[in-house]
């Protein structure tokens, strides 16, 4: 499979990364990577993936960088100076110049990239990036670090570098590139036996009162496009059941030890607690918010398997959620476990994005300016849509000039426990609602208010056209 991604506003789930994490140069062996998984039914002990030969990575990882930083860095130098960042310029001007002797100057470059790398992070960390020429510079350091770590066979830490590159926004074709030439030199071989049960395959005791008040309409996947066509014409949300069939991903993704097994060495982003809505002046409130990156192993272990040893699903103090992320170009083995919906060809494929995570996250109520097909692949979902003709009761947020607030798509309102005081219209709103299961596929048109609440662990793919 191969589908692009273009540049499309965020959804208001997520901001432009303010990230909490360790040293970008942490040791990735460090403690907090635990050796074993917890909590799921089946064996006790899993072995660890059988032992391989790494190959060399390939030369061209070399090539490509250096032909990716010649390509940018001069501008990247240009807008560092205008936006009074001239020491970070002068090292990446010294770095790129280091990179492009022959042979290379592989310590110097090091030298001046791990500086901007270290002054571009504090930046992220401290005060978020004030140009997009920041991310740029971390991006082509990055990419020349990658070289360095090749250079001296440490292939893991490359690939790191070149996850750390994706998450940040790098050029998503470049250091995908970059990606496919370091996985065989690292990753194991994807382990395909026979799948333990890490997700209930039924709603915990907890939900089982839960049902849907009004009904969102659910019919079969249809077989023909004039069918399709037809649901996408009239612009109302539909559920589609049946939509998997001949994918290996529902079996295979509700095994978290083998997707721990297989990818546990990854970088990936992960949201940490909850975005609240509905208080103060209306505006969202990140309270305890944030996001780190982190080994998904950890991710794992941390937020999916330890959830399977308290008495329900979500109980854990903290909750963490990989949300709305291009999982699949990162780790493209993924997209061999699914294909596109046929219905997604009546428009322009756009954005693919991965949510995985345990009972009891929570996607704000909120709209998109694409159409969308939510495949709920593994555990289950409560949605609740609001159709565009109520959005008059929605109080969208529309007075913050930046952030995620700004496109004005984000109600105010938790939609769950509202505030009829602060928000007396939303008393009017009619909704449907439905309870995901695997298997299900949700079409969602574009401007239809939604709202999202895992009931389990689950694991599930955006499709926005």
């Amino acid at each position: 499979m191969d589908f692009s991604i273009f540049d499309a506003p965020a959804s208001p789930h997520t901001a432009p990364p303010r990230l909490t994490t360790a040293e970008p140069d942490a040791d990735p062996e460090s403690s907090t990577r635990s050796p074993t998984a917890h909590g799921c039914t089946g064996p006790p002990d899993i072995p660890e993936p059988p032992p391989f030969k790494r190959p060399r990575a390939a030369a061209s990882v070399l090539p490509l960088a250096r032909c990716f930083v010649q390509k940018h860095c001069a501008q990247t130098c240009a807008d560092l100076r205008a936006n009074d960042a001239a020491s970070v310029e002068a090292d990446l001007a010294l770095a790129a110049s280091f990179l492009r002797q022959d042979p290379p100057n592989h310590s110097q470059c090091r030298v001046f990239a791990e500086r901007i790398e270290t002054s571009t992070w504090e930046a992220l960390l401290t005060k978020g990036w004030p140009h997009v020429c920041w991310r740029e510079a971390y991006v082509l350091a990055q990419l020349m670090l990658c070289c360095m770590d090749t250079e001296a066979q440490d292939e893991e830490k490359a690939l790191q570098r070149c996850d750390r590159a994706f998450i940040l926004g790098g050029p998503c074709t470049e250091v995908c590139d970059c990606i496919a030439l370091l996985e065989p030199a690292v990753s194991p071989p994807v382990l395909n036996g026979r799948p333990t049960d890490c997700v209930r395959e039924d709603l915990p005791p907890a939900v089982t009162a839960l049902r849907p008040s009004h009904p969102i309409e659910r019919r079969r996947m249809p077989t023909h496009l004039s069918e399709l066509r037809a649901i996408h014409t009239r612009g109302a949300a539909v559920l589609l059941e049946g939509g998997m069939d001949g994918w290996q991903a529902p079996s295979r993704w509700k095994d978290f030890h083998w997707l721990r097994a297989a990818y546990g060495h990854r970088l990936v982003p992960v949201e940490l607690g909850r975005l609240q809505v509905g208080e103060g002046s209306g505006a969202a409130s990140r309270g305890r918010w944030a996001e780190r990156i982190m080994h998904l192993d950890e991710f794992v272990d941390t937020f999916l398997l330890r959830e399977h040893l308290a008495e329900g699903e979500g109980r854990h103090a903290e909750i963490g959620y990989l949300a709305q992320h291009a999982l699949f170009e990162q780790l493209r083995q993924l997209q061999h476990d699914f294909s596109i919906p046929t219905i997604c060809s009546l428009g322009k494929l756009k954005h693919v994005n991965a949510w995985l995570g345990p009972g009891g996250t929570v996607t704000p109520c909120h709209f998109d300016s694409y159409d969308n097909i939510f495949a709920q692949v593994v555990g289950y979902k409560y949605v609740r849509l609001f159709e565009v003709n109520q959005s008059d009761f929605m109080y969208g947020i529309k007075e913050a000039a930046t952030g995620l607030e700004a496109q004005g798509n984000l109600s105010a309102v938790d939609v769950e426990n509202p505030d009829l005081k602060a928000h007396p219209l939303f008393a009017n709103a009619k909704y449907t609602d439905a309870i995901l299961s695997p298997g299900d596929m949700l079409y969602v048109p574009a401007g239809v208010w939604h709202y999202v609440r895992s009931l389990t662990s689950s694991f599930s793919i955006s499709f926005w056209f």
